[in-house]
């Protein structure tokens, strides 16, 4: 455990990319704490993973719970293309979350940051539900030749409008 802390370290000091995930993940839990919202980081050593694993067949699960609204929450921070703000997300990974999703009932939610450098920008949260992803709601295109899905701000819900409205 102590080896995979000090791997996620150096792959942030290096990688811009897993710096932004880590800063995202640190601003998700503020805006929570914000807004009254106990979240509970979701322990993703591959001990916990193992356990689930079996259980789900490799389903994944989110970073964070919010029992509150019964919902776990998938942070990713990416850059936005296009002038539509368009996120890509492999699908692989919404499967996995799919997965996750039928064994416990627990509603899965995916909340994009815009990735600016090796930061997430502070006023870009929108969130989407899996189920939307696997419906694949209007605007949202999926790339066979990618195998990814393309999704564009437009069909996510900004801040925590999603989970505090429904």
């Amino acid at each position: 455990m102590m080896f995979s802390r000090i791997v996620s370290k150096l792959q942030q000091l290096i990688k811009p990319e897993f710096a932004a995930g880590s800063h995202a993940e640190r601003l998700f839990e503020a805006l929570c704490s914000e807004r009254g919202h106990l979240c509970e980081r979701i322990a993703q050593d591959q001990r916990s993973f193992l356990a689930y694993a079996r259980l789900t067949r490799y389903g994944k699960r989110g970073d964070y719970l919010i029992r509150r609204f019964n919902a776990e929450i998938e942070v990713k921070c990416s850059t936005a293309y296009g002038k539509d703000h368009y996120h890509y997300l492999k699908y692989a990974h919404v499967q996995r979350h799919l997965k996750m999703q039928e064994h416990t009932n627990t509603r899965v939610i995916f909340a994009f940051f815009e990735r600016e450098g090796r930061r997430a920008a502070k006023d870009s949260l929108r969130m989407i539900p899996l189920q939307d992803l696997v419906n694949r709601k209007p605007r949202i295109v999926y790339s066979d030749k990618h195998k990814v899905l393309k999704i564009p701000r437009s069909a996510m819900v900004y801040g925590f409008d999603l989970i505090e409205k429904n």
